[in-house]
């Protein structure tokens, strides 16, 4: 008599168990699914966002070193190797860059400079420095602002009251 409602109880309770174990089951396979499909749908935008950051950072890269104020003074070291030439210059805000410096420097001391732009880096190639070209046995005119290697083209690096610029023909 009691071995009857045992059975009923416990197929009942079994029945439910199985019930629950699937549905939970089923309820988190349906998850994953959606949270596979949801990690692909926010990947793409993550990666768009990180594309268009990494374009801004590229375009608008001023070397880190950001001046206000509308004249500054600076100091241009050229570095021909055999000979080293220091001027100084006083620089209005809107050309106070590494060509800048250069581009003003050659018109206040008399010497020539020959450069080539390039538009992909939004910037100018020095090629030579008073004759003095880029090449002749493995050497390149390179800068370097306030004793570090310059990290932008000569015309993207924003110049400081009291930088020191040094070209090198190394």
């Amino acid at each position: 008599d009691k071995l009857p409602r045992f059975n009923f109880f416990l197929n009942f309770y079994f029945r439910r168990y199985w019930a629950i174990r699937n549905f939970n089951k089923n309820l988190l396979d349906l998850c994953k699914i959606n949270l596979m499909k949801m990690k692909k749908w926010l990947f793409i935008p993550a990666l768009a966002l990180a594309i268009i950051a990494a374009f801004y950072i590229i375009n608008n890269d001023t070397g880190n070193h950001i001046c206000e104020g509308s004249s500054i003074n600076v100091t241009l070291i050229i570095d021909f190797g055999n000979e080293t030439w220091n001027f100084s210059v006083s620089l209005h805000d809107k050309n106070a860059t590494v060509y800048g410096l250069l581009e003003e420097a050659s018109r206040l001391y008399n010497f020539s400079y020959d450069a080539t732009y390039y538009p992909q880096f939004r910037s100018y190639y020095i090629e030579s420095i008073n004759g003095v070209k880029n090449g002749v046995d493995g050497k390149y005119w390179q800068y370097w602002i306030n004793g570090e290697y310059g990290k932008v083209g000569a015309s993207n690096q924003i110049l400081c009251d009291g930088d020191i610029v040094e070209w090198k023909w190394i």
